[in-house]
C-alpha cells in the first residue's frame, strides 16, 4: 500500500494535511522533515481522528529552528554531530510513540568549502547541456574532489548509527540511510556499503529514493539499481516521486524520465511505500500517479 508523505501538503496547518490526505484516499502517512513543530503537533492529533497510521518519519521531525542541515549526523565537529544524534534520537522517540515503523535519515553533506565549487560547475553544466567532452571532464574532476574528501566524515557517520542503530532497535524502529540527490552528500555507493556492512546484525537497513537514484543514473554518477543490488534483503522503504530532466520530486506519470517496474523484483508486502511530492505539485495529479504506479506494478 503507498502512503503519502506531507512534503505534498507542508504549507497547511496540521489538521488540514491529515484530512487532505484522507480526502485523496490514504491510510498512510509520513512526516516530512519540513514539518513545524505545531504542525507535528495537530497531525498526532488528526491522524487519530480520521484513521490514518503514520507509517515513517523523515528525520528531523520537527524541522530544528535552525534548519534541517544546521547539524547533520556526518558532522566532524563533534558539537553538531551531537545535536544531530539528540534530534534523531527525538525522532525515533517520536516514531515509537506514534506506532510508525521506519526513521529515515539523511546522512549529511560535506561542509568543504573547496568541493563545494567543483559540484557547483557540474551542476550548472548539467542544467546548460553543455558539449560532451567539456562535460566529461567536468564529472571526472567531480568524482576526484568526492575521493578526496576526508575520512572523517564516514568515521563520523559510523560513530552517529553506533550511538543510534540500538537506541532504535530497543523501541522496534527501523532506521532508513537514503541515498542522497547529490553525488557529495552522504552516503555514496561505497560508503552505503559500508555502513550496512558494519551494522548487519542490527535492524538498520537501506531506504531508497527513486527520483535521486535517477538524477544520479541521469548525470552519469550511477544507475537506479545499484544501491538496491548492492543491500538484498536490507530494503526498508522506498520514496515514489518522478524526475523530469533534474527536476526530482514530480508526480509519477508517463511524461516522467522513470520506469518505476524496475522496483518490482526488489519491493515486497513489508516495503514501506511512500509517494513524496513537492509542495508544488498539483494535488489533483495524485490519483493518475497511484494508477499509473500500479500499472508498473508498484502498490
Amino acid at each position: 500500500m503507498i502512503g503519502l508523505s506531507t512534503s505534498l501538503l507542508c504549507s497547511l496547518p496540521g489538521d488540514e494535511i491529515v484530512a487532505r490526505a484522507a480526502d485523496m484516499g490514504f491510510s498512510q502517512i509520513e512526516l516530512n522533515f519540513t514539518l513545524r513543530p505545531e504542525q507535528v503537533r495537530d497531525i498526532e492529533g488528526a491522524s487519530i481522528r480520521h484513521g490514518i497510521h503514520i507509517t515513517s518519519l523523515h528525520n528531523f521531525v520537527p524541522e530544528p529552528s535552525e534548519g534541517e542541515r544546521a547539524f547533520m549526523l556526518s558532522d566532524i565537529d563533534e558539537s553538531l554531530r551531537t545535536k544531530a544524534i539528540d534530534l534523531t534520537r527525538d525522532t525515533i522517540r517520536r516514531a515509537a510513540d506514534l506506532g510508525a515503523r521506519a526513521v529515515i535519515l539523511h546522512m549529511g553533506q560535506p561542509r568543504d568549502a573547496d568541493f563545494d565549487p567543483i559540484q557547483d560547475r557540474f551542476r550548472k553544466a548539467i542544467h546548460s547541456e553543455i558539449v560532451t567532452e567539456d562535460m566529461e571532464s567536468l564529472r571526472n574532476d567531480l568524482k576526484k574532489a568526492r575521493k578526496k574528501l576526508p575520512g572523517a566524515y564516514l568515521d563520523s557517520m559510523l560513530l552517529s548509527l553506533d550511538k543510534l542503530a540500538p537506541f532504535a532497535d530497543d523501541r522496534n524502529i527501523r532506521l532508513g540511510v537514503e541515498n542522497r540527490y547529490f553525488y557529495g552528500q552522504f552516503p555514496n555507493f561505497e560508503e552505503l556499503g559500508i555502513i550496512m556492512q558494519e551494522f548487519s546484525g542490527s535492524g538498520l537497513g537501506y531506504w531508497h529514493d527513486c527520483g535521486h537514484a535517477a538524477h544520479l543514473a541521469y548525470c552519469g554518477l550511477g544507475t537506479e539499481t545499484e544501491n538496491l543490488d548492492a543491500i538484498k534483503g536490507r530494503l526498508i522503504g522506498v520514496h515514489l516521486h518522478d524526475i523530469k530532466l533534474w527536476y526530482d520530486h514530480q508526480a509519477p506519470s508517463p511524461e516522467g524520465n522513470i520506469d518505476f517496474a524496475y522496483l518490482t523484483p526488489y519491493i515486497d508486502q513489508d516495503t514501506l511505500l511512500v509517494m513524496e511530492l513537492s509542495g508544488n505539485c498539483d494535488p489533483n495529479l495524485v490519483g493518475p500517479a497511484i494508477e499509473y504506479l500500479a500499472a508498473a506494478g508498484v502498490r
